[in-house]
């Protein structure tokens, strides 16, 4: 998987512009804002997809004499994904940031430590407005102060101002203190912002089967599947009833779906490509 880190944003998003003008990307439902992680292909990518995949079943199924095909359902059973541990268990304890509402896994915050600024609040003099809510902010670099803290507060508190006009540095905080922390993972480690209490993110796509489906009917939810190579798994048995003498069982041509934040634009979208 590419590293984040490492992605050159600049270029990635000249290749998307590219990949758009030409024809063989689009973002879907684009003319009503987007649909974040989700593309449509034009007339070339849908091309250029259709022979990838066509070359790949050649190369790794057609050609070979000890792999066989298997093409899976994309909806999933649910005792399927109870046996193998995904329900109840597949999902990402995440956090917000308050102040830029970026969203962090929770067990990937490294232990932090310094001095933690604590407000109640903010109000403006002369137009009368105030909000009481708890805030802090964590200073744990070397070379910052206190202006810091209360600079990073006033941005925060100005998220609820009435008349946008208003600038934050023109807010008074209200009820400042400070405590030490020692090897906390609440703040925001770039901006050293209160996160949100984490909170388990599900991973799965859920839905209902059947025309009368009722959501509180257990036997009638079915998910999307979460795992390209689940359908080999479940029907492992078939394959070598069919050919009892194959034991590499199948090459799959497949998709599988997660509810995740995409981490680049195509590579990795929500809806997973083929596996092998």
């Amino acid at each position: 998987m590419a590293n984040k880190d490492q992605t050159d944003t600049n270029r990635m998003e000249k290749i998307v512009s590219l990949c758009k003008r030409k024809g063989f990307i689009f973002q879907s439902a684009e003319i009503y804002g987007g649909l974040n992680g989700c593309w449509d292909y034009g007339s070339l990518g849908a091309e250029v997809k259709r022979n990838l995949k066509d070359l790949w079943w050649r190369k790794n199924v057609q050609e070979r004499d000890d792999i066989l095909g298997l093409d899976g359902s994309i909806l999933t059973h649910q005792a399927v994904l109870t046996a193998s541990g995904h329900v109840g268990g597949f999902s990402d304890p995440m956090c917000d940031c308050l102040l830029t509402k970026a969203r962090l896994r929770a067990d990937q915050i490294e232990p932090q430590s310094g001095i933690a600024y604590h407000f109640t609040g903010a109000s403006h003099e002369e137009s009368g407005w105030s909000v009481d809510r708890d805030y802090s902010v964590l200073l744990n670099q070397p070379n910052q102060d206190e202006n810091n803290a209360r600079k990073t507060a006033r941005e925060f508190y100005a998220q609820f101002l009435t008349d946008k006009q208003i600038p934050a540095k023109k807010l008074t905080l209200l009820g400042e203190s400070t405590s030490e922390e020692k090897e906390v993972t609440h703040y925001n480690p770039e901006n050293g912002s209160l996160l949100t209490e984490p909170r388990d993110f599900e991973l799965m796509f859920k839905t209902q089967m059947g025309a009368s489906a009722d959501e509180n009917d257990p036997n009638a939810t079915a998910y999307l599947r979460p795992e390209t190579a689940q359908s080999i798994f479940v029907q492992y048995k078939n394959v070598v009833d069919f050919r009892n003498d194959l034991w590499n069982c199948a090459d799959w041509k497949s998709v599988s779906q997660r509810n995740q934040p995409p981490k680049l634009h195509l590579p990795l979208a929500r809806i997973r490509a083929n596996g092998n």
